[in-house]
C-alpha cells in the first residue's frame, strides 16, 4: 500500500479490499474463509488511526488552515517514531512498535 510513501485517503479502503489483486491483502488480514464486511474494513482503518500507525496529512503544506480542503487533498502515510537506543536514536515506523498493536485482536 505504501510503496510510494503515501496514498490518497479516499482510496485507502479500496487498497485494503484489494479487488484487482484477488483480495490478497484482505485474505492476509482476515484469512481465506472469513466473510469481511465494509464495517470490518472501516473498523480496521479506525484502529490504525487510533493506534497511531497511520496518519493523515495534506498534499501541500500551504493548504493548512484553508477552507477549501477537499478529500482529494488528504493523504495517508505510515507514522514514524523516534527510537532511543543506548547509544543512538533513529526513526522507525510506528507499526514496528509492539505497543501500537495492543488495540488489535490478532490471531496467532
Amino acid at each position: 500500500i505504501f510503496d510510494r510513501g503515501s496514498v490518497p485517503a479516499k482510496k485507502f479502503v479500496g487498497f485494503i479490499t484489494d479487488k484487482p489483486n484477488q483480495n490478497k491483502l484482505r485474505k492476509q488480514i482476515w484469512g481465506d474463509k472469513v466473510t469481511v464486511t465494509a464495517g470490518n474494513i472501516h473498523a480496521l482503518v479506525l484502529q490504525l488511526f487510533v493506534s497511531g500507525i497511520i496518519e493523515l496529512f495534506l498534499q501541500h503544506d500551504d493548504m493548512v488552515g484553508k477552507d477549501n480542503i477537499e478529500a482529494k487533498h488528504v493523504m495517508i502515510r505510515l507514522a514514524k517514531r523516534t527510537v532511543d537506543d543506548s547509544n543512538t536514536s533513529f526513526e522507525d515506523f510506528k507499526l514496528n512498535d509492539d505497543g501500537a498493536w495492543s488495540l488489535f485482536n490478532c490471531r496467532d
